[in-house]
């Protein structure tokens, strides 16, 4: 504390080294002598915000000045007003453990703003995050669901008018081909057939080339009329063996490696025939792929209560310009062929609640996996 006269010297301080001094004086103590105006200030030594980051702050680094006007007393009697100056009375308080006290506050109300913010903005990123997904998801979904659309029209429209022309063709051809086979046996049964002979050659091809026609006219059969498959326990690894002893000959001719890693008990739900045929597509478009010798991996996996069978080819792969393409009817990338094989596999694995996946594998190659619903949770179980 600290008062001083009107020459602005201490006249009176509880330090004793100020009594006698101008120096301590300034514009507040001025003010409070001439105009009798007091004054309140806090004195800071350092930044606020440099506080707020020191561990421990030095004493008097933040203290507390008012300077009040000194007045003489006239009584009692409130008409008779204020005394006049005598002069300036200073008090100054070192609040530094207070100040400090207030800072900590502060640094709390800041650590739980960021605090907040940090979970706010955590909670909003996953939030935003898993509206992409599903975003992304459901645009997968209604992609899917259009290209389903789009084959069923192509279905539709096309339908009646392939069936109609498949079955005339059917009836004439198996005539055809029957009459082929039956000639060329005669031919090729005589005692002494000349080598060579032009007629044995011209009814091999008629005969060949009816059963090719055939087959094409079963696949736009097969396209044109889905029927509903029969629900009953197939057993995968006979429906494998039936199929690969079809293309037996065609493998041995290509010198194509047959690894078939299923064995037996893998039993699905559905229909045997639609299974078989299936199967029986995707080998001929994995031998029609690899155009020479090769391998072609089989196997089965279990998926939860799911089974997927898989058919991992040693050819060129799928061309990923084309990959959404290929079980659309009537696509194809080869010169021979009617492009509904995967077609046809696609809608019977449809018909069987199933999945079609055709993609490269890691290792080279095309890999096509078939995957069958668990029978229990098969609606149509």
């Amino acid at each position: 504390m600290r008062i001083y006269d009107f020459e602005l010297e201490v006249v009176y301080s509880t330090n004793k080294t100020l009594v006698g001094t101008q120096e301590p004086a300034d514009k507040a103590v001025q003010k409070a002598l001439e105009p009798g105006v007091s004054s309140f200030e806090l004195i800071s030594r350092i930044s606020p915000w440099w506080a707020l980051f020191k561990l421990q702050i030095e004493p008097e680094s933040f203290v507390l000045r008012t300077i009040y006007p000194l007045r003489a007393e006239r009584g009692f009697d409130p008409a008779a007003g204020p005394g006049p100056i005598m002069g300036a009375l200073e008090f100054t308080q070192d609040i530094t453990e207070d100040y400090a006290a207030v800072l900590f506050f502060q640094m709390l109300i800041l650590g739980a703003s960021f605090a907040s913010s940090l979970v706010l903005f955590s909670v909003l990123y996953v939030i935003i995050r898993r509206a992409a997904r599903t975003i992304a998801k459901r645009a997968e979904e209604k992609e899917r669901l259009e290209r389903e659309l789009h084959q069923n029209e192509k279905l539709a429209s096309m339908g009646r008018t392939v069936a109609s022309i498949a079955h005339e063709i059917r009836n004439p051809l198996g005539i055809i081909r029957g009459t082929a086979e039956l000639l060329l046996k005669r031919s090729q049964g005589q005692d002494d057939p000349p080598q060579n002979d032009p007629q044995t050659k011209l009814l091999g091809a008629i005969h060949e080339e009816s059963k090719r026609l055939s087959q094409t006219v079963n696949d736009f059969l097969d396209y044109a009329r889905p029927r509903t498959p029969l629900k009953v326990e197939v057993n995968l690894s006979r429906v494998l063996d039936q199929a690969l002893a079809f293309w037996e000959r065609e493998t041995s001719d290509q010198k194509v490696r047959i690894v078939n890693e299923v064995a037996p008990g893998h039993v699905v739900l559905g229909d045997k025939d639609l299974i078989y045929r299936a199967v029986y597509n995707v080998l001929a478009n994995a031998l029609q792929a690899m155009k020479g010798p090769g391998e072609i991996r089989i196997s089965v996996e279990r998926e939860g209560s799911d089974t997927t069978l898989s058919v991992h080819d040693s050819g060129p792969g799928i061309d990923q310009s084309v990959k959404n393409k290929l079980m659309d009817p009537f696509f194809t990338t080869k010169e021979a062929g009617t492009g509904l094989g995967l077609s046809i596999v696609y809608t019977i694995m449809l018909s069987h609640n199933g999945r079609l996946s055709i993609d490269n594998h890691p290792r080279g190659g095309a890999l096509v996996r078939m995957t069958f619903p668990d029978p229990k949770s098969d609606p149509g179980g």
